[in-house]
């Protein structure tokens, strides 16, 4: 004779078996609605490759010069005028075709030529 203890234990076994093969229907019924593209793996030298090298950026062109106008005032030399601007008494001649630097005259209007510094 069989005891009840062993008779519900089999109906129990029978229902879990019975709740796991459901599960178990669900489990694949998800995965089988699941894109395979969903999931890429990693491969593992590409995980430990390092970072490709960021160029550095290219130095742009520099500025271009730019030109300053001064009007002499009484008393100031092409060589004061040079100093404040901080080029030289002959790139002054020069550029404003002027023969003896030591003769400008009050009220002339002379060109600077500054270079862009980077």
């Amino acid at each position: 004779m069989r005891s009840r203890f062993t008779r519900r234990g089999n109906e129990a076994g029978f229902r879990g078996a019975a709740v796991a093969a459901a599960i178990g229907l669900v489990l694949q019924a998800g995965c089988a609605t699941r894109a395979p593209e969903a999931y890429t793996p990693i491969p593992a030298t590409a995980a430990a490759a390092p970072a490709a090298e960021v160029p550095a950026p290219k130095n742009r062109d520099p500025a271009p010069p730019y030109v300053i106008l001064h009007k002499v005032e009484g008393g100031e030399s092409l060589w004061e005028i040079a100093r404040r601007y901080g080029v030289t008494v002959a790139d002054l001649a020069q550029g404003n075709r002027i023969r003896d630097p030591n003769h400008i005259r009050m009220g002339q209007e002379i060109e600077v030529l500054i270079e862009a510094k980077p």
